[in-house]
């Protein structure tokens, strides 16, 4: 039977259902409800949907965007209606969803059962020195008890971070703010348009990042346009800042609104190039900048000066200093470099991973920045985002009680 293709581009989209864990029988009906994202101004957000189908014994939710970032290059859906007697087939664009089971109830289950049993094990392990020393202490020799006492007196001597992190955590409970982490501090050492009405107003790119720096990492940035799997793997090999997730990720599944315009795509690669430059930077040693004659010397000329300019304090080799504001500042710069290529909703476990820091610390520098940290659930398993959005949420500094003259 020849039949005769007909696009029908204005009609309303269909819906494509797959479901995971098996088909659906004849004559089974699902209520359904379908949500759209609100941002309708943004070309990658808009075209985001939902869907929830709830049958007889469980709910399902499912959404059309997963696919399209596991597979970014151009491609539709679509459904034929075929008319036999006519021999004409319409074509409908569709929408693709995948549908997975949602069992809350076990999700919880499982997780009080892993915590239960984490603490329960914290509590019961002991290294065989602390047994050790158990018997020494009851049954040991007067000579054996002494040596025991100076091993343990050197080893709290040493134990300098565990006690910093209690105190950190005491300050944290009390409203206390340590001076070098002000979250105040963070927002004002890059420019900050508080009064802005559009998000992408708040923290300009143009104006924390100079022109002649962005004109420069073009042609290093090519690598990340469309990179072939063997690109991608060679990075990992090299183990250096090209081969953690956040660019990884970012530079293998582009959005698809991205893809479509080669200026943006140039855009959004520079992006990257710059957050892996920013990745370098901010994890280098001091022994790495102060004896290295030339610095970032792989580097085209305005990217290196902007860096060393704008992050480095004192001269050359080992006068040139690297304090904790100016690391603050890199992070600042970074967050406002993901957000930009995230449509300011950057995943925070891929941040945290690239730059090697903690949940709080990351969450203090949203907040300084006036952003926040949004945590959700997708197919059961629970996402944080580090998330920009309006009206600006800066955090209120608490100071702690005076003491007593």
């Amino acid at each position: 039977m020849s039949l005769v293709l007909k696009h029908n581009p204005k009609s309303r989209k269909r819906l494509i259902a797959e479901f995971s864990n098996g088909c659906l029988q004849n004559g089974t009906t699902l209520s359904c409800e379908l949500f759209q994202h609100k941002q309708t101004n943004n070309l990658k957000l808009k075209k985001r949907k939902i869907l929830l189908a709830d049958g007889l014994h469980l709910k399902y939710v499912g959404n059309n965007y997963e696919t399209c970032e596991e597979y970014p290059y151009a491609h539709k859906y679509v459904i034929a209606e075929v008319d036999e007697q006519t021999g004409i087939a319409q074509l409908f664009e569709a929408d693709h969803f995948k549908l997975r089971p949602i069992m809350v109830a076990d999700v919880e289950r499982d997780d009080e059962e892993k915590e239960k049993t984490k603490k329960q094990s914290e509590q019961d392990e002991r290294s065989f020195s602390e047994k050790q020393d158990d018997l020494t202490e009851v049954f040991g020799s007067h000579k054996r008890k002494r040596a025991m006492v100076t091993r343990l007196r050197n080893k709290v001597a040493d134990s300098t971070e565990a006690v910093q992190t209690s105190v950190e955590a005491l300050m944290e409970t009390s409203g206390f703010i340590s001076p070098e982490e002000d979250p105040s501090d963070v927002q004002t050492i890059i420019p900050c348009n508080k009064d802005a009405n559009v998000i992408e107003d708040v923290y300009p790119l143009g104006k924390i990042v100079p022109e002649e720096v962005s004109k420069a990492l073009i042609p290093e940035a090519e690598q990340f346009i469309r990179p072939t799997l063997q690109t991608i793997k060679e990075w990992q090999s090299k183990g250096e800042a090209l081969s953690w997730r956040l660019i990884t990720e970012h530079a293998r599944n582009p959005p698809l609104a991205i893809v479509q315009s080669p200026d943006v795509h140039t855009e959004y690669a520079c992006c990257l190039q710059l957050m892996a430059y920013l990745i370098k930077t901010f994890k280098l040693k001091s022994s790495e900048f102060r004896r290295s004659r030339d610095l970032f010397s792989d580097m085209a000329e305005p990217v290196k000066n902007w860096l060393l300019n704008e992050f480095f304090l004192g001269g050359h080799g080992r006068e040139r200093k690297m304090p904790q504001r100016m690391k603050d500042k890199v992070l600042a710069v970074a967050l406002v470099v993901a957000w930009n290529i995230d449509s300011f909703a950057t995943d925070a476990e891929l941040f945290k991973e690239a730059f090697a820091i903690s949940s709080k610390k990351l969450s203090l520098h949203v907040r300084a920045l006036g952003g926040s940290i949004k945590v959700h659930t997708s197919g059961g398993i629970r996402k944080e985002s580090a998330v920009l959005s309006l009206p600006l949420q800066f955090p209120k500094t608490e100071r702690g009680p005076r003491g007593r003259k």
